[in-house]
């Protein structure tokens, strides 16, 4: 897969930061506050665009934050967009970057497995085999990123939305939404991935919901 399209265009150009003057992290010119939250998404003008979706309440308690704070979560913001313009392209070189592949452990809950995967090799695995499985991804959306720096960790929040077209099945779009934590260790590398957790309603859970908005229970 390749990372330019024909006019020479490098979708991961815009998210290799060096300290905080990142234009579209938060707002250009302005630092990126620790209750912001941000959007991930394409535009018509390409991918790589990191826009903020709003600004929680002011209150007279909120802690500023310090430079280095801001540092960290715009590096942070940009290893989480690297992963969602790989997923979006399907470049496994790019996906496999964002990991600490030396940590251990290292754990990868992938929404779609039964089962928790367990180290570098058997996640690499994993990233190696989703384009036996996805035709293409249409879209890759990341709503309500929250980074939150704590020392040499950090954790980050957000909501997924993919839309993907399925490997033999030319006709059918898969669209997965699902809640998504990621922890970060920073590394001489700078911030890398060592846990990351994929949440989805369950079937059952889905069920009983459709059911309860069906049958609302009269006041």
């Amino acid at each position: 897969m390749k990372n330019g399209d024909a006019d020479g265009f490098d979708p991961f150009q815009r998210v290799r930061p060096s300290g905080a003057d990142v234009c579209g992290v938060g707002r250009c010119g302005r630092p990126l506050a620790p209750w912001w939250t941000l959007r991930f998404e394409d535009t018509p003008k390409g991918p790589a665009m990191i826009a903020p979706v709003q600004n929680a309440p002011s209150t007279a308690t909120a802690k500023p934050s310090t430079s280095n704070e801001e540092e960290a979560r715009l590096a942070v913001a940009a290893v989480i967009e690297t992963y969602r313009l790989a997923f979006l392209h399907l470049d496994l070189d790019h996906l496999a970057s964002v990991w600490d592949r030396e940590h251990e452990p290292l754990v990868y809950v992938a929404q779609e497995k039964e089962e928790p995967i367990h180290g570098w090799a058997a996640i690499q695995s994993y990233l190696a085999a989703l384009p036996e499985h996805l035709d293409e991804v249409l879209s890759k959306v990341l709503d309500d990123v929250q980074i939150d720096v704590l020392g040499e960790t950090a954790i980050a929040f957000f909501t997924s939305r993919s839309s993907v077209k399925l490997k033999g099945h030319p006709t059918m779009k898969y669209e997965p939404i699902g809640h998504v934590s990621m922890i970060f260790r920073r590394t001489p590398e700078g911030w890398r991935a060592i846990h990351l957790h994929e949440s989805t309603r369950s079937a059952q859970a889905a069920e009983v919901i459709r059911a309860m908005k069906a049958n609302p229970r009269s006041s």
